[in-house]
């Protein structure tokens, strides 16, 4: 059967909720279209690859649960991310026992905040870059993945953008890419995927993406990208008030430009690309999950103890002790008194999109605003 568009997930980036900005999300939740976070970080709270431990701390820590907050609010929100390709190189690999708590604490908080402001729970993933020397040798996916469920990842998404054209299995290096993941007893979707290197790109690789084998393992991906840049890889360009900048010195309208339409935001420029990929989505797939086996497998993979096992990053680094004092925040809200990650600006955010979703019950549970 065809992929319904809208059952394709949009990556949202974190930064745009670091103050709660509710606009893009209201727009994608009327319009039915699930949402991921690329990353609860944003580049002013998060976890610095180069100083992992000194940058977990309370102050960024509070950031990427009060982001947690916002986003569990929403009923198309479809997780977490708890970081996104923090580790992309063998001296970064010391960052991935931080990585795990931040996972832990987020876990912790959505259970927190289910209890007592009737929010969701939502699954916690991680990001992984496109580095083959990292994801492929044994060791930091199972770190992430293994072990006690609290503070490991429900699902797991990575980025590839190695299929060109019409390349196949084989050629793309997909073959390998596949049996990296398929002993992994966890969802797993592309978080970025897709080249640019022959325009009007064909999408080849979403073909592929959603037929046998791939959909055996992978729950699909999202492609890169939507809004064209300078990179040139967006499915439409808008470019506003940047007619002068990269925009004005491109001639991507005139070679690959299919239909024009005005908008309140200025001229928005559907690119021949779109249409070719969804004419991709449109065509018939092949679908052959073992998931009911994958399911089975993935209620042992929480009984390994991973504190005995090694790791490329040596045994003198641990996943760190939380940095947020639970029973204070407990006892404040036990007291009936607001938390330091309950700002009033949140709990009116968080009421706001209460009303705004009221009608939206089926979709999955949203704040309460009884206090």
């Amino acid at each position: 059967m065809a992929i319904e568009p809208s059952s394709i997930p949009i990556i949202i980036r974190g930064r745009y909720f670091w103050r709660g900005d509710a606009r893009i999300n209201e727009t994608l939740s009327d319009s039915r279209l699930t949402t991921q976070t690329q990353t609860v970080a944003t580049p002013f709270n998060c976890i610095n690859r180069a100083n992992p431990y000194s940058s977990y701390n309370s102050d960024n820590v509070i950031h990427f649960l009060r982001t947690a907050g916002i986003m569990s609010c929403y009923p198309n929100t479809l997780g977490l991310t708890a970081a996104d390709a923090v580790v992309n190189s063998h001296h970064s690999l010391r960052a991935t026992p931080v990585i795990k708590a931040v996972i832990r604490d987020l876990k912790k908080y959505m259970i927190w905040s289910n209890k007592y402001n009737g929010t969701r729970i939502l699954p916690v993933s991680y990001s992984a870059a496109d580095v083959l020397n990292i994801t492929r040798p044994q060791g930091f996916l199972e770190y992430l993945y293994l072990g006690d469920q609290a503070s490991a990842v429900d699902f797991w998404m990575c980025k590839n953008y190695s299929w060109a054209g019409e390349s196949s299995m084989a050629m793309s290096g997909w073959d390998a890419f596949l049996s990296r993941y398929e002993k992994f007893a966890i969802p797993a979707f592309l978080s970025e995927y897709g080249t640019n290197l022959i325009r009007p790109r064909q999408f080849h690789e979403t073909r592929a993406l959603y037929s046998d084998p791939m959909t055996r393992v992978f729950s699909g991906g999202c492609l890169y990208d939507f809004a064209e840049g300078p990179n040139g890889y967006g499915l439409v360009a808008l470019p506003g008030t940047d007619e002068t900048g990269w925009f004005g010195k491109s001639d991507i309208v005139e070679t690959h430009g299919a239909e024009t339409r005005d908008t309140d935001a200025g001229k928005l420029y559907i690119l021949h690309d779109f249409g070719n990929y969804k004419a991709a989505l449109a065509e018939p797939t092949s679908h052959n999950s073992s998931w009911s086996t994958m399911e089975l497998e993935a209620v042992e993979r929480h009984n390994v103890d991973t504190s005995l096992m090694s790791w490329p990053w040596g045994s003198e680094l641990q996943m760190p002790e939380t940095c947020i004092d639970w029973d204070n925040i407990e006892g404040l809200i036990g007291a009936g008194m607001p938390s330091p990650l309950e700002t009033i600006t949140q709990r009116l955010e968080s009421t706001s999109i209460l009303e705004r979703t009221s009608g939206q019950a089926e979709h999955g549970s949203t704040c309460r605003t009884d206090d």
